[in-house]
């Protein structure tokens, strides 16, 4: 599992709107009431669940780098715009 941390931005219902200092912004349909507008948080993500997508679609936007397949399995290494080289 992939760990990113980020800021709450917005609490709506069962909507929780969190962006990251690289940018993007996540809508995730989670319990936000335990949260205030403005905590860090830290919220994981299962590589297997990814998906490609248009670049409209998503905004978590990456330069894919280094594809490596291991048997079973592909590592993708990519990179953010904001990223340090």
């Amino acid at each position: 599992m992939a760990l990113l941390e980020g800021f709450v931005k917005a609490l709506s219902g069962s909507d929780l709107t969190i962006t990251r200092a690289c940018g993007p912004e996540y809508c995730l349909s989670l319990d936000g009431s335990n949260l205030k507008v403005g905590d860090k948080i830290t919220f994981g993500v299962r590589p297997e669940l990814i998906q490609t997508t248009n670049t409209e679609g998503s905004p978590f936007k990456v330069r894919l780098d280094v594809s490596e397949h291991l048997g079973a399995d592909t590592y993708c290494h990519v990179r953010h715009r904001t990223a340090k080289r």
